[in-house]
């Protein structure tokens, strides 16, 4: 059920990654995140899972290292020969990790108070836990910062 509503889900939802007790998920006709587990901070509330078995997703991570970079280019820079893999249309690519940066500019980044909060900053750090690319790419792609991030890329065979 919805955290926010108590509304009963009903839906397919692709696991992203762990996270405490519970997984964030993916909701592929909206992309968006929300986390699912039994705590009090989820988006959705576990009661009951059923699963189906389909046909396997390949998980890549790869570790990116910015120092006093811009974070786009930092992330090109590691992964540009991956780029193409990236936009493909069964492939979705999250950020993990965390970044120092100066004077960052918090109300640039959206806030859904019914999703996962991917991003947490404050004008000094940027955490990120499976943040879309895309979203890294236009709202972060020109700060600059340092840190250590991890691009993890699900291609499903879908």
């Amino acid at each position: 059920m919805r955290a926010g509503d108590r509304s009963k889900v009903d839906g397919q939802f692709q696991i992203i990654q762990p996270n405490g007790t519970g997984f964030i998920v993916l909701e592929p006709k909206t992309n968006k995140l929300y986390k699912a587990a039994t705590d009090p901070d989820s988006q959705i509330v576990i009661e009951q899972i059923t699963a189906d078995v389909s046909t396997p997703a390949i998980t890549t991570i790869e570790s990116v290292f910015v120092e006093d970079q811009v974070i786009g280019e930092a992330i090109a820079k590691r992964c540009c020969k991956q780029f193409a893999k990236f936009n493909r249309t069964n492939t979705n690519v999250f950020i993990s990790g965390e970044l120092a940066v100066e004077d960052f500019d918090t109300s640039i980044l959206p806030r859904d108070p019914y999703q996962f909060k991917f991003i947490d900053a404050s004008p000094s750090n940027i955490k990120l836990e499976a943040a879309p690319l895309k979203v890294v790419i236009k709202f972060l792609g020109d700060e600059f910062a340092s840190g250590s991030l991890q691009i993890r890329s699900i291609v499903s065979s879908q």
